[in-house]
């Protein structure tokens, strides 16, 4: 009897750590920013690429499903604010996916000589764990 009441908190342990979720952290790489003239020389459309890895999946009926929101924010270089964008990427994969591609637009109206800063930030809806990188990208 006296062994078995030594298993018992054993035994709880190990199904406490059997059921502990796998952290999410995710993580955004490789952004790259370049502006494109729209008219003249008082707009430009900056284009913005990044990867994002380490989101959660979640497996549903053989799928796995994705879901976060993200924000792209630009600073002049005064430190000022550029331009903002949102949005959101969700789906669903036969497999488990390791990155995804996130694209945004922004349009900079009369932006001065020198380099930007582009923040990409997302949010992973599940864990509601953030991530974010930077680049720099130069008008003029």
């Amino acid at each position: 009897m006296k062994k078995i009441l030594y298993l018992i908190p054993l035994i709880a342990m190990l199904a406490a750590g059997c059921g502990k979720k796998e952290e999410v952290k995710p993580e955004v790489y490789q952004i790259e920013a370049f502006p494109l003239m729209l008219s003249d020389s008082t707009e430009f459309e900056l284009n913005v690429n990044g990867y994002v890895k380490g989101f959660t999946q979640t497996e549903e009926n053989k799928e796995y499903k994705y879901d976060f929101n993200y924000t792209v924010e630009v600073t002049d270089p005064d430190g000022g604010k550029a331009g903002n964008a949102e949005g959101s990427l969700s789906g669903k994969n036969a497999e488990k996916i390791t990155d995804l591609r996130v694209e945004s637009q922004i349009v900079v109206m009369n932006p001065v000589k020198g380099e930007y800063t582009v923040k990409l930030e997302i949010k992973d809806k599940a864990s509601e764990a953030k991530a974010s990188g930077t680049t720099k990208v130069k008008f003029f």
